[in-house]
């Protein structure tokens, strides 16, 4: 007997040490989890960080424009009257390439590293370079760069690996001018076989030139073409010579700038005759424009101003007439202090770029995010311009001849990540409003990504919620009717089996979601719906009908009265559902369903008595619990069995007929007051829109299918769970089973019940496969029950395995991994506080 006390309290000892180690283990993981996650997001929200590179005295004359190689090691740096590419660590002219013609005008063509030049003698030359890299020795690079100038070449030699960088120029005539008239401003847009160059001449005209060159495969003879449109601007200039002239990225609109702020458009949508759109201030305050650039992919023209600001503008839509762009102001950035900005760098490759003010002082921002990047304040006495190079890890800062140059490397790693870009509304490029948006990718290179966790969160709320709507009543119901009506041989077979559709994959369920069940409700969308409202209807019917039996034969079918009512409640429910959806679909919806729901020309009322029924049946036993209750009980004091039984249908049946009444009577006054569920409702915008295939809707009957086992198991446990006593003592005081029920049983296992569909909720939340397959997996923000979705989940399952590791787009799906790990988290605290609560009620009966 020794022995054995000796076990137990060994035993005990072990399985406690082996819980506490188990829970602690648990705790320590999901916080490690937790830590990860954080750890990978910070930097995400970091500024840039900067550092000196190198101070070279330079030779440089009097320094206008420029380009900087993707390593920011050379730059090509145009003084008016040639090109000079300089060797920035060491602060040497490699080379001097002077130009052999006189201009009068030039553009910068930032995509492709070139330059037009509009000469005295009326032609048009374009001037491209291209940077190089030769490797002369693939030696093992060791240490610290060392730099020499050799030969017209930037020599650089890491350990035993030695480099070589230059710079090659061409130039190349294009067209010549008629009449010999002097060009005072010019542009370009190049592709591959065609350019489009606007320029004006000094009579004041606006020449629009289309260059499309073809090449004979056959002979390899090249052609070129040239057509030519123009516009007579004498009025509107009025004898001045715009300061800047551009071509947007479609050659739409061409922009003509003054310093004192007036702007011209002219649209060249049609080539053959452009016409003015705008002519207006763009400065209300008198501001001057000091320089202006496009930011990539020319469609936002960045203004520096006098005050210190640079503005992004792009033309959105007019308010007043909706076929009309404006040129809006959309951002303001500010450089540091109230001097003059002097030069503006846009990036090649994202929405960032630099501004450099008269004081010398450098900031980088990016658009789209509004985060300030970097902040320099150069040491140079007077700084011409600042240049970024391609891969935006350089800035190289330029001053008058005799000056040194600065150049700084920057380590930027996530531009476009602000708390606001991820959780707020931004307005992206030529859009007329904030928006939330995820967009990761594109195959344009001037892409802007959108990475707004906005429309994956909503979406996962939203599956989660048209999900648990079909489970949890199911779900509940189900074990409310093993647990406390079914017979013991039934709830082992339901409990079995319910438990059992636990065990299918969520990938199958998926594939029947999509291959299955997504083709065939969407040929009866509306027999769908109704079905789920017939069905409960048909077997609440078969349950009073049931009651109109003879006691005697009642008792006789004993427990195959439920499987009885069942086999004829469920045919006539789909039947019903059937049958009434075509009734109702000729008289509400015109005929056709689907076609009402984007044709808005239909009455909406149709639409919302479907939607608030549930409304109008819970306003009706509402106002007969309050009102007809007693009155009722009061009829049935002394009637039969059988008599009883008959008031119990009649009952059944003007309930249902005032529901629906009531339904149709909010529903009319809602479509009176001119309230349409299908667009234009506040915040959530519409209910029913256009039919998606794959939707809310399918997903809420898979999810919820996949969620049913785990909330039914739980909420059965803990309705068994309840003391035998408190029942015995509730049927012994007189109360009917089903009153047992509602009053002892449920509201002492309410907190397990709680807890089943919380379970359920975290199990809905983070289900992949099911969203994955058959929501369609469109990020947007819509409440519409036929349209699809993202979640957070899918979301990070679809683009994880493309994402370049430690690349923005690769830190965002890791943030939204944590905002998912969070949201479970709060949940999951916010239904265990609610559990105990529940609990500790419970344990006072």
């Amino acid at each position: 007997m020794m022995k054995k006390n000796v076990r137990k309290k060994l035993a005990d000892k072990i399985a406690k040490y082996l819980i506490t180690v188990g829970g602690i283990g648990t705790i320590l993981a999901v916080l490690l989890v937790f830590l990860f996650l954080l750890w990978t997001t910070i930097p995400l929200f970091k500024s840039g960080e900067v550092s000196q590179n190198s101070l070279a005295k330079s030779e440089l004359s009097d320094v206008r424009h420029g380009i900087v190689d993707e390593y920011g090691l050379i730059a090509a740096v145009f003084d008016g009257e040639a090109f000079e590419i300089v060797s920035l660590p060491t602060g040497d002219v490699i080379d001097r390439m002077p130009l052999k013609f006189k201009w009068t005008s030039f553009g910068y063509n930032e995509k492709r590293n070139s330059y037009i030049f509009a000469t005295e003698d009326g032609g048009i030359l374009e001037v491209d370079f291209e940077f190089k890299k030769d490797n002369i020795n693939q030696g093992v690079a060791e240490g610290k760069a060392r730099y020499s100038v050799t030969d017209g070449r930037l020599m650089e030699k890491i350990g035993d690996q030695e480099n070589s960088y230059y710079a090659g120029i061409k130039i190349k005539d294009l067209i010549k001018v008629q009449d010999g008239k002097k060009i005072t401003n010019i542009d370009e847009i190049r592709n591959d076989n065609d350019n489009f160059v606007a320029y004006l001449t000094d009579d004041k005209v606006l020449h629009l030139n289309e260059v499309i060159t073809k090449e004979n495969i056959l002979t390899g003879e090249i052609s070129t073409q040239v057509n030519e449109s123009n516009i007579d601007l004498k009025k509107v200039l009025n004898g001045r010579n715009p300061d800047y002239l551009k071509i947007n990225s479609s050659k739409t609109t061409v922009m003509i700038f003054f310093k004192d702020g007036e702007y011209i458009s002219i649209d060249t949508k049609i080539f053959e005759s452009p016409k003015i759109l705008e002519n207006k201030k763009i400065f209300s305050d008198g501001r001057k424009i000091t320089y202006l650039d496009f930011l990539i992919g020319r469609n936002t023209i960045l203004v520096g101003d006098d005050k210190g600001y640079v503005t992004a503008w792009w033309p959105i839509e007019d308010q007043l007439n909706k076929n009309n762009l404006v040129f809006s102001q959309i951002y303001s950035f500010y450089s540091g202090d109230d001097s003059p900005v002097r030069f503006i760098s846009p990036s090649k490759r994202d929405k960032s770029f630099v501004i450099l003010n008269e004081k010398g002082r450098v900031s980088m921002y990016h658009m789209t995010s509004g985060k300030h990047l970097v902040d320099i304040v150069s040491n140079l006495t007077k700084p011409k311009i600042a240049l970024l190079n391609q891969k935006n890890n350089k800035i190289a800062i330029f001053g008058n001849k005799g000056d040194k140059i600065e150049t700084y490397d920057l380590k930027i790693p996530h531009p476009e990540i602000t708390f606001r870009s991820v959780f707020g509304k931004i307005q992206y490029e030529l859009t007329s409003k904030p928006e939330y948006v995820w967009q990761s990718s594109s195959g344009s290179d001037d892409f802007e990504p959108k990475f707004s966790l906005i429309p994956l969160i909503f979406g996962t709320i939203k599956a989660t919620i048209v999900a648990m709507l079909f489970a949890i009543p199911v779900a509940i119901m189900s074990a409310i009717y093993t647990s406390e009506f079914a017979s013991k041989k039934i709830r082992n077979s339901i409990k079995s089996t319910i438990e059992i559709m636990a065990s299918l994959p969520s990938v199958v369920l998926g594939f029947i979601a999509a291959l299955i069940v997504s083709p065939f409700v969407e040929n009866v969308v509306l027999a769908t719906i109704f079905s789920f409202i017939m069905i409960p209807f048909s077997l609440i019917f078969m349950g009073h009908l049931v009651q109109l039996l003879p006691k005697e034969l009642l008792n006789s079918m004993g427990k195959y009265r439920i499987w009885i009512i069942l086999l004829v409640a469920l045919p006539l429910g789909l039947y019903l559902g059937v049958i009434i959806s075509s009734f109702v679909e000729k008289l509400l919806f015109y005929g056709d369903f689907k076609y009402w729901l984007h044709n808005y020309n239909y009455s909406p009322l149709g639409g919302w008595a479907l939607i608030l029924l549930p409304f109008g049946v819970g306003i009706t036993i509402y106002l007969y619990r309050r009102f007809l209750y007693e009155f009722y009980e009061s009829l049935l004091e002394n009637k039969s069995y059988h008599q009883a039984g008959v008031f119990e249908l009649v009952k059944f049946f003007v309930l249902t007929i005032c529901s629906v009444i009531i339904t149709f009577f909010v529903a009319f006054l809602i479509t009176k007051a001119g309230i349409d569920l299908r667009y234009d409702l506040p915040i959530i915008e519409s209910i029913m829109n256009t039919y998606v295939q794959r939707n809310a809707l399918i997903v809420g009957f898979i999810m919820g299918f996949a969620v049913i086992p785990i909330i039914y198991t739980v909420s059965e446990d803990a309705l068994n769970a309840v003391p035998e006593h408190l029942r015995s003592a509730s049927l012994a005081a007189g109360a009917t089973q089903w009153q047992t029920v509602v009053n002892i049983i449920l509201p002492v296992a309410m907190s397990g019940i709680f807890s089943a569909i919380m379970i359920g909720f975290g199990r809905a939340i983070g289900e992949t496969m099911i969203v994955l397959m058959a929501a369609g997996n469109t990020p947007i923000i819509d409440m519409n029950i036929f349209s699809g979705f993202r979640t957070l989940s899918a979301n990070i399952a679809v683009e994880l395995p493309e994402a370049v590791i430690n690349s923005t787009h690769y830190s965002v799906l890791y943030l939204a991994a944590l905002v998912l790990f969070l949201m479970t988290f709060i949940i999951n605290t916010f239904a265990e506080m609610i559990r105990i609560k529940y609990r500790k009620k419970s344990s006072q009966l």
